[in-house]
């Protein structure tokens, strides 16, 4: 799964700030480069890349059992009597969040036990958290890192202990408390508004509350999050 690149999009600025590197064509013969940072830096190298992966990686046989699927705006897949139904078109911005598509149509295909192979860690736990609810999968498992560094998540774990109405608002918590497109405040990290927030339960109506629209939030709820 790939991003989009929007141009007018609230994450632009988030890839400005980290920096410039060099354009490079991607054809099949385009050497692979050594410095992927600064290749991964142009939005331009990114967008070719994922082209040329969605076009290439579709066509091979992965052997019996076995399904790839690719997104590219739409949903391609290997072998091509794969059931995209559910899947396509794809129109979200972000893998992280293109995700939780597949693994709802994996559930669909019967699959229960799903393990999500990611770089962006974070984001991906708490997006996965508030959606595992809604999900019918019976294990959420998250994967990053190489070498020394691997790691696994048990996702649906953090989503049982945390139950149904914190998960779900765990982006709410996320966003304010600092992401990409939004500061945190200054001087209270997102460890001490956490455990703020575990020991308030007004925290989390209002976080419940506040994905439904501010007119939904109620007086009685109460944010004394950062006070």
């Amino acid at each position: 799964m790939f991003d989009e690149y929007i141009p007018d999009s609230l994450k632009r600025a988030t890839r400005n700030k980290r920096g410039s590197g060099v354009r490079r064509r991607v054809q099949c013969s385009t050497v692979v480069p050594k410095n992927w940072r600064d290749f991964l830096r142009v939005d331009a190298n990114k967008k070719e890349l994922f082209t040329f992966l969605a076009e290439k990686v579709p066509p091979v046989d992965f052997g019996q059992g076995r399904a790839v699927f690719v997104t590219k705006g739409e949903v391609v897949c290997s072998p091509s009597s794969c059931d995209t139904l559910g899947l396509t078109p794809c129109n979200h911005e972000e893998a992280d969040t293109r995700m939780i598509v597949h693994v709802a149509h994996a559930v669909q295909e019967g699959h229960r036990m799903i393990a999500i192979r990611t770089i962006d860690t974070a984001d991906v736990v708490v997006i996965c958290t508030a959606a595992f609810h809604s999900l019918a999968c019976t294990e959420l498992w998250i994967l990053f890192g190489t070498g020394a560094n691997y790691r696994t998540f048990a996702n649906y774990e953090i989503a049982k202990s945390l139950g149904i109405q914190k998960s779900r608002s765990l982006p709410v918590f996320h966003a304010l408390t600092g992401c990409d497109t939004v500061s945190h405040f200054s001087g209270k990290s997102k460890k001490k508004a956490w455990s703020t927030w575990m020991l308030d339960d007004e925290v989390t109506e209002a976080f419940f509350d506040c994905p439904r629209g501010p007119d939904d939030v109620s007086d009685e709820s109460g944010l004394p999050l950062f006070t």
